[in-house]
């Protein structure tokens, strides 16, 4: 295979000589200025062009490009392209891998990239791209991972609902709107999945997730409603479930109360309710638990002993009661606590002064009663603390 290679700050010469160049790859090599895009033109036995990540002079998209029939994989992703992606980008038929992330697009995801049935991935990120799915993205049925996020597309997803091949699909912080294909829940490949900041509605499909060994959630910042997908951690590899601010219903499935390579539980603002499973609670791994504003209740469990690793516990504005555990002053690693705005009754642990990472905490708007404990003075890195709207004494 002819390659070349260039490893060093400067500008590109004059390409055009190369006309057997197959491999062509500069990326992250710290080049800058104009890049000769004109002589790309000359290299039609370019199979592999990579240029990203370089600080060339802003330019249109490289008409060149598209006659460069033989590629297969095309990275220009933070390389200064400027104004819309050419309808011709569909004569690139054998693409694999097409990646334009971090430029300065405009208009549309022309239609022309239908044409690309062979995609494995495709990346668009943080490009600045607008409108809709073209009618017949879903021809792209080789996709394994697609990232169009941090743009302004919009419309529905369901040009995406025959993608079954995928693995990971980013699609956050766009205006997509619409529900969620129920096809989703059989894509039997998918492990991550982000959505978050959109306008998307109706319920999640109950089996999505549940095929392959899933990782990881973000649907936060929608309208979503109906009850949690229960079995994404089926093969037990999940690390993160965020599903903050939409409008689910039902309690935290019981099976996520096993998941013990679980590290943020993020369900706050939603309307969720009922009494959380116990083994939540208790869960190795997890670092943040964040159930604020839901209509939870009932007690936390006296396993939270057992949290190792919990940081951040989060409970306030629900309805929990019944005395805070004790054995709570044995989870070391906990940084703040807020339970404001609960029903928690009794006397506030007198091991409280355990937490010596402790920096904040917030009980305010409980029942708890009896006095102060002594012990909270012991809390050396205590830099906020509310009691307010309680029953203390002493």
């Amino acid at each position: 295979m002819r390659e070349y290679l260039i490893r060093k700050s400067c500008e590109v010469p004059n390409l055009s000589s190369l006309s057997q160049l197959e491999f062509l790859s500069l990326d992250k090599s710290g080049l800058s200025g104009s890049f000769p895009w004109s002589s790309l033109g000359n290299l039609t036995s370019l199979t592999f062009l990579s240029l990203g990540d370089n600080l060339f002079d802003k330019s249109p998209f490289p008409l060149e490009i598209l006659n460069l029939d033989k590629l297969y994989w095309l990275y220009l992703t933070n390389s200064s392209i400027e104004g819309q992606i050419p309808e011709g980008i569909g004569n690139l038929t054998l693409l694999e891998n097409l990646e334009l992330s971090y430029n300065y697009l405009s208009g549309k995801i022309p239609d022309g990239i239908t044409k690309l049935t062979k995609l494995h991935q495709l990346e668009f990120y943080v490009s600045g791209l607008a409108g809709k799915f073209p009618v017949g993205f879903g021809y792209l049925i080789s996709l394994v991972n697609l990232d169009v996020s941090t743009n302004n597309l919009e419309g529905d997803l369901s040009e995406l609902k025959s993608l079954s091949l995928l693995e990971s699909l980013q699609l956050f912080e766009n205006q997509f709107s619409g529900e969620v294909p129920v096809e989703f829940g059989d894509f039997k490949f998918l492990t991550e999945l982000s959505l978050y900041t959109n306008m998307l509605s109706g319920s999640l499909p109950q089996n999505i997730g549940s095929w392959a060994e899933f990782l990881y959630i973000d649907v936060s910042e929608n309208l979503f409603s109906g009850p949690i997908p229960p079995d994404m951690c089926k093969k037990g590899n999940m690390t993160d479930l965020l599903l903050l601010q939409n409008k689910f219903t039902g309690g935290i499935p019981s099976t996520y109360g096993n998941c013990l390579t679980l590290k943020r539980l993020r369900v706050s603002n939603n309307s969720l309710s009922v009494v959380v499973p116990s083994g939540i609670w208790s869960l190795p791994d997890l670092r943040i638990v964040d159930l604020t504003l839901n209509l939870f209740e009932g007690p936390v469990t006296s396993n939270i002993g057992e949290a190792k690793s919990l940081a951040q516990l989060f409970l306030a504005n629900n309805r929990f009661n019944g005395q805070l555990p004790g054995t709570i002053s044995e989870v070391s690693s906990l940084v703040a606590i807020n339970l404001s705005s609960n029903q928690f009754s009794g006397d506030i642990p007198a091991a409280i002064g355990e937490l010596k990472k402790l920096n904040t905490l917030h009980l305010e708007y409980n029942l708890f009663s009896g006095s102060l404990p002594d012990s909270i003075g012991s809390c050396v890195s205590l830099n906020e603390i509310n009691l307010a709207g309680n029953s203390l004494s002493g």
